[in-house]
């Protein structure tokens, strides 16, 4: 059985059922642009790779705890630029909705929630 080391980061859009509730069509919409747009070029840029996804969850494998660290950071960083002018401070997919993103990543004994 082959071993490695890998770090993985976990992240999800908060109050995604609510916002699935009172807009579904806008608010797939928006995580689609979301994820296009902004997600998978910062998890590329960090030489990070999906491993799994699941409604506005997904998981992503990284080689490197130093690049998981610093992705989840700038997801963060971005996602509350992004969400500037919303109400609540929460991200803003599009049109004013409102959605944030939890993102954490565990390696081992250590982890970080961010």
């Amino acid at each position: 059985m082959e071993r490695r080391l890998t770090a993985i980061l976990a992240a999800d859009v908060v109050g995604y059922s609510r916002l699935m509730g009172a807009n579904e069509t806008g608010t797939l919409s928006a995580l689609d642009t979301l994820q296009t747009d902004f997600l998978n070029p910062k998890i590329s840029e960090h030489q990070g790779r999906i491993v799994k996804q699941a409604g506005d969850g997904m998981l992503v494998e990284f080689s490197s705890v130093v690049n998981a660290v610093a992705c989840a950071t700038e997801l963060q960083r971005g996602m509350r630029n992004r969400n500037a002018g919303a109400r609540y401070s929460r991200c803003s997919g599009h049109k004013g909705q409102k959605d944030a993103t939890r993102t954490g990543g565990k390696t081992g004994n250590c982890g970080s929630a961010f």
